[in-house]
């Protein structure tokens, strides 16, 4: 039987990776475009064997390379809102929520208060409006929901775990016209959406390959690459398949902070590493959390009554998420902290 190891960035078990293996995800989770002689630096391996490595998981999809877009260089905003349905199923419904452009993530809620979960990205107040509540109005089987604005997100953290390989984009024309809509040409102009939607396509694409294509210089490329990048617009993610690190379940959580405790709350949520994203919202629930698990029972136990007992908190809903029908992985917010994490001992 294969020897369970415990991953030392999120404390999960997993029986298919090796000690070797969780050092190169390391390396990867602190710098998505390592090469494979920095990672076999690193993780102190041969540069055959490290290359063989990544390989191998490229190929399980473990790990992959994304370039990420920024919500605020774009100048939008984010939104939750969770959906009540009834008389019709729930999946009808959610596949037509995850049709609205808008709609960045729609997943299914098991044994708590709502249905369906939602995160939205809009640019005014009034677009949540014609472009969302108008749509969900017509949308049969929706009996309530409930939006809270997205004020700031104290945590974002770049060892986040994906939800599923299948909700990568592979469509690099489709990604340029979205990219039309949503970026002006002072801030990305054709070829800078070209190189954007190669990268989002893989992370990890060369200049070389994007010059080629295009018919520039990988200098070119490799320059406007740098712009994105300092400018703020564009930064590289490298997501996990969380089935493969032993994380099989997620949940979103709720809380409601006591008048005056909200800075406590959050520094001490921050310390838990099963919490990669933390929103402060608007409304009664003010801050919002994805949660990362092994088992339900570690949900619905001790990891929400972790969180019950913190100073501060009144209140801490909890809501399984059961089923994702789209997660759009090309949006993201600001890192809150570089990937800091000890960096694993390799066993041969």
């Amino acid at each position: 039987m294969a020897k369970v190891r415990t991953s030392p960035i999120w404390g999960a078990a997993s029986a298919t990776l090796t000690d070797i293996d969780w050092a190169i995800l390391h390396e990867l989770a602190r710098d998505p475009l390592a090469s494979s002689r920095a990672v076999a630096d690193a993780v102190g391996i041969s540069l055959s064997q490290a290359q063989g490595r990544i390989r191998a998981l490229d190929r399980r999809s473990v790990s992959h390379v994304v370039a990420v877009l920024d919500t605020g260089a774009s100048g939008q905003s984010l939104a939750w809102v969770t959906v009540d349905v009834r008389g019709r199923a729930v999946e009808l419904v959610a596949r037509e929520l995850a049709a609205i452009r808008e709609v960045m993530m729609v997943s299914a809620l098991a044994g708590g208060a709502h249905d369906i979960l939602m995160c939205v990205r809009f640019r005014q107040i009034g677009d949540l409006d014609e472009r969302l509540l108008r749509k969900m109005a017509k949308i049969e089987g929706i009996i309530r929901h409930d939006l809270s604005i997205v004020i700031a997100s104290p945590v974002f953290r770049s060892e986040y775990v994906t939800i599923s390989p299948d909700f990568l984009k592979t469509d690099v024309e489709g990604i340029v016209g979205d990219l039309a809509i949503d970026f002006d040409d002072s801030v990305l102009d054709t070829l800078d959406r070209q190189i954007v939607a190669e990268l989002q396509v893989n992370g990890r694409a060369s200049a070389k390959y994007i010059s080629n294509k295009y018919d520039i210089s990988a200098g070119a490329v490799r320059y406007r690459i740098r712009n994105l990048q300092n400018s703020g617009v564009m930064r590289f993610m490298t997501l996990f398949l969380p089935q493969e690190l032993g994380i099989n379940n997620f949940a979103f959580v709720q809380i409601s902070v006591m008048n005056g405790s909200v800075d406590q709350v959050i520094s001490d949520l921050r310390s838990r590493l099963w919490l990669p994203q933390l929103f402060l919202c608007t409304g009664s629930r003010n801050i919002k959390a994805v949660m990362l698990a092994e088992t339900l029972d570690q949900i619905m136990t001790e990891r929400i009554q972790d969180i019950r007992n913190i100073r501060g908190v009144s209140q801490a809903d909890i809501s399984p998420i059961s089923r994702a029908y789209k997660f759009e992985m090309r949006w993201g917010q600001p890192f809150t902290e570089p990937y800091d994490h000890a960096r694993p001992t390799a066993t041969k």
